[in-house]
């Protein structure tokens, strides 16, 4: 379970990161902790396949810092929390890009704002179902501390 995680941490890290309204978001409404209400992954090839991290037990906070950087801390039952980190930028009102530390390209999230609720979307992430990793996508929802 840890092992599958740990290649989500850097996406996670940064749709938890991202915000958009129809005024647009600034960096300043990023910077912050947020916890996931909803972090779920789905198999393109079978939509009935998915995982959801929360109804497994697991917790998935953001932090991010006003300089650009961000830490994502995954909690699954069983196993002590997987922290990463790297750098995150808003591009226009809806783009978030994530880099994870040591990566070089960063991973897009699409992303929106309504009040403190996050919510991100990617079609562009790859999941460890049970054999091998696959592409995916991530549906997830975070409120801001």
């Amino acid at each position: 379970m840890q092992r599958r995680l740990l290649w989500v941490v850097p996406l996670l890290i940064g749709l938890g990161m991202a915000c958009s309204d129809s005024t647009g978001v600034t960096q300043t409404d990023l910077v912050g902790s947020w916890n996931a209400t909803e972090f779920v992954f789905s198999d393109f090839g079978d939509p009935v396949t998915d995982f959801d991290v929360l109804a497994g037990g697991g917790a998935v906070k953001f932090t991010f810092g006003a300089d650009g950087s961000f830490t994502i801390v995954f909690t699954m039952p069983m196993s002590a929390p997987d922290t990463t980190g790297g750098t995150w930028v808003l591009q226009g009102s809806n783009r978030l890009i994530i880099t994870d530390e040591g990566a070089i390209d960063g991973s897009e999230l699409q992303i929106s704002l309504s009040g403190t609720t996050l919510t991100v979307y990617s079609d562009d992430v790859e999941f460890d179902f049970g054999a091998g990793d696959i592409p995916a996508q991530l549906d997830a929802t975070f409120v801001k501390q």
